[in-house]
């Protein structure tokens, strides 16, 4: 059963403006638009303070312009105007994020997960490559995955686990064969239809280097972009005297084994 957040503007930045070039989302990415990236932001979470604000200046106008040559009304008929602005101006410039029932971080984790196995990422890059299942069946081919902040991606903090999680996301495939190694990516958002893709092929011979660089990134968050987060990120790179494809990981990401045994085998392809 899902449970509201009492205060998600404390631990979660939701919140946000629609950065994607989208004009129509299937259901399912506007369910997890509406439900894990966006909450409602409300003043003081009381849409009646807009309702009495409004009436109050409405009102506090009236007294003034009728009581012209009544000094009490007039100054009854401006204090009410003038709180009437107030409420006003709190309702649209003091915000604060309205509690309401939203997808777990689990949840959505979970449907990241179930929509990179429909995808059956593996199958698509050996058809955009042209591969042949027994052209790869000696060497099982590497899968690596994670987040990716772009741009057009969006995102939510919890500050408690100091784990962001991202609309986009990012699933690669390298295969090897006898003299090549090949390598499809695709990136592909949950909340649109937004997709690419990244194709490589790499003769051992030329393949020139396998770099790492490691990265501290800032990520500005919240309708006033002052809620600055830091996160790192580790970005992988193949080679060659031609080609080029690379990959940037979430510093907690556990391929850090994948891509040692991806650099182990190109050596070994290399000698052989």
């Amino acid at each position: 059963m899902k449970k509201p957040i009492s205060d998600p503007g404390k631990r979660y930045f939701r919140y946000q403006e629609d950065r994607q070039p989208v004009v129509e989302r299937t259901p399912e990415q506007k369910k997890i638009f509406d439900e894990y990236f966006v909450i409602e932001n409300e003043a003081f979470g009381k849409t009646p303070l807009l309702i009495v604000g409004l009436v109050l200046l409405v009102v506090g106008v009236i007294l003034a312009l009728a009581g012209m040559k009544t000094a009490a009304l007039i100054v009854t008929g401006c204090i009410a105007a003038v709180i009437g602005v107030i409420c006003v101006i709190c309702y649209f410039k003091y915000k604060t994020y309205k509690p309401k029932t939203v997808m777990t971080d689990a949840e959505y984790e979970a449907l990241v997960k179930k929509k990179i196995e429909e995808l059956d990422v593996p199958k698509l890059g050996m058809e955009r490559l042209g591969l042949d299942p027994d052209e790869v069946r000696e060497v099982r081919p590497i899968v690596l995955k994670d987040k990716v902040i772009v741009p057009t991606s969006l995102e939510v903090y919890d500050s408690e686990k100091g784990v962001i999680h991202s609309s986009t996301q990012w699933v690669a495939v390298l295969y090897f064969t006898d003299d090549q190694l090949l390598a499809y990516k695709l990136q592909f958002d949950m909340c649109c239809s937004k997709r690419d893709e990244w194709m490589s092929e790499f003769f051992y011979s030329d393949i020139c280097d396998v770099s790492t660089k490691s990265e501290r990134n800032i990520l500005e968050m919240g309708d006033d972009k002052k809620n600055k987060i830091e996160y790192g990120t580790t970005s992988v790179d193949i080679i060659s005297t031609n080609s080029r494809i690379g990959f940037v990981f979430d510093s907690d990401n556990p391929a850090t084994a994948s891509v040692q045994a991806m650099k182990q085998k190109i050596k070994e392809r290399k000698r052989a």
